[in-house]
C-alpha cells in the first residue's frame, strides 16, 4: 500500500490546526451551533419517530 507525503503532510498540519486552541475553540462552538440547526429541520420537515415511539396510533 502506498500513501502519499503530500496526504501525510495536509493530515499532520490539519492536526495541528485542529489541536490547536483556536481550533478547539472553533470545534465546540460549531457543535453548539449546529445542534439547533439541526433540531429545527428536523422539526419543519415532520421527523416524529422519537417522538411517538412507544405510543399505539
Amino acid at each position: 500500500m502506498y500513501v502519499s507525503r503530500k496526504f501525510n503532510q495536509y493530515r499532520k498540519e490539519d492536526l495541528e490546526r485542529i489541536t490547536s486552541e483556536e481550533g478547539i475553540l472553533l470545534r465546540v462552538n460549531r457543535s453548539i451551533q449546529s445542534e439547533g440547526i439541526f433540531g429545527d429541520l428536523k422539526e419543519d420537515t415532520g421527523f416524529r419517530r422519537f417522538r411517538y415511539r412507544g405510543k399505539r396510533m
